[in-house]
């Protein structure tokens, strides 16, 4: 009967911390070739934070692809928010998300979060 509990415990506790909203904030170093500046999403972030309750809500700032999948996987939510830069290198277009050392990944196109996103079902 107490194995049982905890489990049902444990079970509550894990719907309990996941967030219905993921916002995913990237502002990665670009090369100068692509033109842009920076982004300043600081208002963005503020807003959100401030508009939905924090148990529906994860903000994963500086987002990098491991991070992002793990918040995604972690909380698997009804609705993802991208704030960052696109761009169009080559053929497909790609999501500016982060390295470790905050430098552009050309490695995520918009094809892997697409993936990444499906695969929580």
């Amino acid at each position: 009967l107490s194995r049982l509990r905890w489990r049902r415990r444990r079970q509550l506790n894990a719907e309990w911390t996941r967030a219905d909203f993921v916002a995913l904030f990237c502002n990665p170093k670009l090369p100068r070739s692509f033109g842009m500046r920076p982004l300043s999403f600081g208002q963005d972030m503020k807003f959100i934070m401030r508009t939905l309750p924090r148990y529906l809500l994860h903000v994963e700032p500086a987002a990098s692809l491991y991070t992002a999948r793990r918040a995604l996987v972690q909380n698997r939510p009804r609705i993802v928010v991208f704030s960052g830069h696109t761009s169009h290198v080559g053929q497909s277009p790609h999501l500016c998300f982060e390295t470790p050392d905050g430098r552009y990944d050309p490695v995520v196109t918009s094809q892997i979060l697409i993936a990444m996103l499906l695969s929580l079902d």
